[in-house]
This record gives C-alpha cells, structure tokens and sequence, in this order.
C-alpha cells in the first residue's frame, strides 16, 4: 500500500475561478488577487492532490492483487 508522510493541505473555501482572460495575462508586479480567486487555487490544488493520492492507493492495491493472481498462477503452473 502506498503511504503519504504528508497529510493533505485541505482547503474547503471553493472560491471563485478567475476569467480566462486573467489566466492568461498573469497578475502584473502592482497587482493584489482577489481573495476568492486565491481560494480558488488553494481548493483547486488540494482536490487534485487529493485525487492524485487516491489513485495512487488505488493503482497499488490493484497492482498488489495482480501480482497475488500471478503468484498463484505460476504456483499451480
């Protein structure tokens, strides 16, 4: 099983996604984001961390299970 030292950096505040239009040009060197759209990606970040671990617990323990079923067939092979 895979296991994270780290735990995850939750974050529930969903925010507000910024225009594309922001996406694309960056903040300039003057400018103060919104807190909402910080929000944004803090909440962003933690669901695709959090995401990203549960298939890597799911990969592994599928992977583990394969590797049994091998084992078994070469066994009785």
């Amino acid at each position: 099983m895979v296991e994270f030292k780290a735990s995850l950096p939750e974050w529930n505040n969903k925010g507000v996604e910024p225009p594309k239009v922001k996406k694309d040009a960056g903040w300039k060197a003057d400018e103060r984001p919104p807190a909402a759209y910080i929000n944004w990606l803090q909440s962003q970040t933690f669901e695709s961390l959090k995401e990203l671990r549960e298939n890597a617990e799911t990969t592994a323990a599928q992977l583990a299970e394969t590797v049994q079923r091998l084992n078994t067939i070469v066994i009785n092979a």
